[in-house]
């Protein structure tokens, strides 16, 4: 298992999210004017200004599952 950066999602966005019960995808458009968020960049990709990308996400989160295999003694539970 491997984790990327989290980010703060905006709070009055959270907070229509759990009222209407949608993904944050749904919201995209309103928040940051994108139409197809999901199947492009990112939100997280709007909110960073571009700083960071979907896939620089994903490819932490693969760094960080890798982790224990790299590590693999200080891993070891036997």
């Amino acid at each position: 298992m491997g984790l990327s950066s989290g980010f703060p999602v905006p709070e009055p966005l959270v907070a229509t999210m759990k009222k209407e019960g949608l993904e944050l995808d749904r919201y995209t458009h309103e928040l940051i004017g994108a139409e197809r968020v999901k199947k492009e960049e990112g939100i997280v990709y709007h909110l960073t200004k571009g700083r960071i990308s979907r896939l620089q996400m994903t490819e932490q989160s693969v760094s960080m599952a890798l982790v224990p295999w790299l590590n693999g003694e200080t891993y070891r539970t036997e």
